[in-house]
């Protein structure tokens, strides 16, 4: 590809884009007016714009009318649900046993299975 492909090219787009100052519009239009291959090109790559143009809104037309509303009910009832799970892993996960000596003489909770964790081993037996 030639320096003046490359240069056709940059033309066209930014042409399509709009982004073509004055100097360049009338560049580009004098150039689709002497030279039926840079007339062709830019019909081609015009097409090509607007076809990418028109896919892109009918893309951004569909994801944007996708987005679902949940409603605040549906809201409450999950921060709900949450919060108790939250509630339930604590009372479960916590520690219940202290470090301090009993008073009743070793007969504490942990003796008979209450206040243990699920994850500590068993106390043993004598």
């Amino acid at each position: 590809m030639s320096d003046a492909d490359d240069h056709l090219e940059r033309l066209i787009s930014r042409f399509l884009d709009d982004e073509a100052d004055s100097r360049q519009r009338r560049e580009m239009k004098t150039l689709m007016r002497r030279d039926p291959q840079a007339a062709a090109l830019f019909d081609e790559l015009a097409a090509i714009d607007r076809e990418a143009s028109l896919a892109m809104r009918r893309a951004l037309g569909r994801a944007s009318s996708t987005p679902r509303r949940r409603s605040a009910r549906a809201r409450i009832v999950r921060v709900a649900g949450l919060a108790a799970a939250a509630c339930l892993a604590a009372m479960f996960w916590t520690p219940t046993h202290s470090a301090a000596p009993q008073r009743d003489g070793g007969a504490s909770q942990a003796s008979f299975g209450v206040g243990r964790s699920w994850f500590a081993p068993p106390p043993p037996t004598v």
